[in-house]
């Protein structure tokens, strides 16, 4: 699990850097923060939703970077201090160039349907 959670940092990194992001790393991060809240969004979502109520109220601002900074420390520790991205990069270097491809696209339907999940339930107006 810890690998392809790390993986998942690797493709991400990789796509920042082909586009000449002057600190992929930090976006790299930034991209794995928004769709885990994306994730975390829907789920919220569906308890409400399948609870027939509102179990999970809106948010404040406060709660929310709380929030936010709770996913984020720990990640930017694991991932990104001290050039710990380097490492993981290392570990997947010698990715086939067909596995890489297939990688990069499940990479790409995690981080979209993330996206999509969070939309319906926004539609479905459940999401806290």
């Amino acid at each position: 699990m810890i690998r392809a959670y790390k993986y998942v940092f690797y493709k991400l990194y990789r796509f920042e850097r082909a586009l000449f992001d002057p600190a992929p790393e930090y976006t790299a991060l930034g991209l794995m923060i928004l769709a885990q809240g994306m994730n975390i969004g829907f789920v919220l979502g569906l308890v409400n939703y399948y609870a027939g109520a509102r179990i999970v109220r809106h948010f404040s601002k406060l709660e929310i970077f709380s929030f936010i900074a709770l996913l984020a420390l720990p990640q930017y520790w694991v991932l990104v201090h001290r050039g710990r991205f380097k490492q993981i990069g290392e570990q997947f270097r010698d990715e086939t160039r067909g596995g890489s491809v297939v990688g990069g696209a499940i990479v790409g339907l995690y981080i979209g349907l993330s996206f999509i999940f969070l939309l319906w339930s926004l539609r479905l107006g459940v999401v806290p």
